[in-house]
């Protein structure tokens, strides 16, 4: 009787997965689960940006909710205090300014520095928007 018992159950179970995987299989929605992967979407390119408001509702549209920041000795976030860096890190993401780090070598670079700090600081203020502490699972 245990015997009969344990194969309606595997008989059971097997049923569930094959219906779980050709539901998943024929499904419209998007598998994947970064906002990357999901449509044809790339991040702004600050430089080339005509407005950081507008690259961020444009990244909140696509669900990309990482805010902008410097990576040194740490992560700098412009916009984000130091008590708040790693929860929002944790909860949004992060994404780099890749051109930048801990030396400044001459004054150009250092306004180069100082605009980038300028655009992320209006982008994370939009992001945030999309992104607070408080709704935190």
């Amino acid at each position: 009787m245990k015997s009969q018992t344990h194969n309606r159950f595997i008989s059971f179970v097997f049923s569930i997965v094959l219906y779980s995987s050709s539901v998943l299989a024929f499904s419209s929605a998007p598998m994947s689960s970064t906002p990357e992967e999901q449509s044809p979407y790339t991040a702004a390119d600050w430089e080339q940006s005509q407005s950081a408001e507008d690259d961020a509702k444009k990244a909140i549209e696509h669900q990309d909710l990482r805010l902008l920041g410097f990576a040194g000795r740490g992560y700098d976030i412009p916009g984000i205090d130091a008590d708040s860096k790693q929860r929002y890190i944790d909860r949004c993401g992060l994404r780099l300014f890749e051109e930048f780090g801990d030396v400044v070598s001459n004054r150009k670079q250092l306004e180069k520095m100082q605009q980038a700090r300028d655009y992320a600081r209006q982008y994370n203020r939009i992001i945030l928007t999309a992104c607070p502490l408080d709704s935190a699972p």
